[in-house]
């Protein structure tokens, strides 16, 4: 194998060039101040002169540092406005001088100490490779997990004019998996809002600890264990805390959807913790999706209009979801609950709508 060699070590060069200039002309200052007997400018310059030795001593090891590749037309740019800034500054610089001002060789300081260590930053820089850097980033944005919300689902939800919208794919999964014959269950619903309105996107039934036709009781910790479930996978699902809110949902077997006494009850005590609190209700066996499934504002009224949206989450990213809530369960060694959270395939191609039923 060959050895390249360094062909792009312009920056160095330039950098070495300016500051052998600038050095030579505070020298020059140094002696014409001392020819004349200007006691204050030959000081100033013996100031610089030392300044500039010590700045070189402590950027060498950079200074010998290899360079990537720069544009040639930058490079005969940056080239031709260093030398004629140079030269501007020394003829300035040797005209106070001549005049006896201690400026003058003061004006030569700041280009001679910083014309290495500009080299030595600039060194920095260009020993990243560039393209390289942003290869990796466009290869890591390539990768990243797809966001849960579908993009622009704010803006979908809004202009639908829906009080409540059910994903679609969370309440066929509802429909595929919730029995109708079953005894009663309760769970926790996975909820996001755009405006006015509310969009169910998704429920966990965990196991109970009793439930009969007209009743079910699950443990508090449930909600503390599904939220922290959706917090700890939200970054790589695109989920912002706070986006998805959850609530209680449990069923109606063959009873309508209808707040209980007992429901009311509940209902007061989460409203207590979130004065948003929507309760909601399913009843599987019924066929029309107002029959089937119920929102409950604070006077216990069911809002709407409701309807199906399709779309509104990404396939990949609910089964993400859905496996870091199976997990959570898992990891603490209970029974597996009940997930809804719609197809895991691949979503459809082109732009969903909200269909009104």
């Amino acid at each position: 194998m060959s050895v390249q060699p360094d062909s792009h070590a312009w920056p160095r060069a330039v950098g070495i060039l300016v500051w052998s200039v600038y050095f030579l002309a505070l020298a020059a200052t140094f002696l014409v101040a001392g020819y004349r007997g200007d006691r204050g400018t030959q000081q100033a310059a013996a100031w610089g002169l030392a300044a500039a030795v010590a700045v070189v001593v402590i950027g060498l090891p950079a200074l010998t540092a290899t360079w990537t590749q720069v544009d040639p037309a930058g490079l005969r740019l940056a080239y031709l406005l260093v030398l004629l800034g140079s030269t501007l500054l020394i003829i300035m610089s040797m005209s106070l001088t001549m005049a006896r001002h201690p400026a003058g060789a003061w004006v030569l300081v700041p280009p001679l100490v910083a014309s290495p260590v500009a080299g030595w930053l600039m060194n920095r820089a260009g020993s990243r490779p560039r393209r390289r850097r942003w290869g990796r980033v466009k290869e890591r944005l390539r990768r990243r997990p797809p966001a849960l919300l579908s993009t622009g689902w704010e803006h979908r939800l809004e202009r639908s004019g829906l009080a409540v919208a059910l994903e679609a794919g969370f309440w066929a999964d509802a429909r595929r998996n919730l029995d109708p014959e079953s005894h009663e269950q309760g769970g926790v619903a996975l909820i996001a809002r755009a405006g006015t309105t509310m969009l169910v996107l998704g429920a966990v039934f965990p196991p109970q600890r009793r439930a009969n036709a007209v009743a079910c009781e699950f443990p508090a910790a449930e909600v503390d264990r599904v939220r922290q479930a959706i917090n700890t996978v939200g970054p790589d699902i695109g989920v912002v805390r706070g986006t998805i809110k959850v609530t209680w949902v449990h069923t109606h077997p063959r009873l309508g959807v209808f707040l209980s006494g007992t429901d009311v009850a509940t209902s007061q005590m989460w409203r207590g913790l979130d004065p948003d609190f929507t309760p909601i209700v399913i009843d599987i066996s019924r066929d029309a999706l107002p029959e089937a499934i119920g929102v409950f504002d604070g006077d216990g009224r069911q809002i709407q209009p409701m309807s199906t949206a399709p779309g509104m989450i990404h396939p990949g990213a609910a089964a993400r979801l859905r496996a870091a809530l199976a997990a959570a369960y898992d990891d603490a060694g209970t029974a597996a609950p009940v997930i809804l959270l719609g197809d895991i395939a691949e979503p459809a191609r082109g732009r969903s709508h909200v269909h009104r039923r």
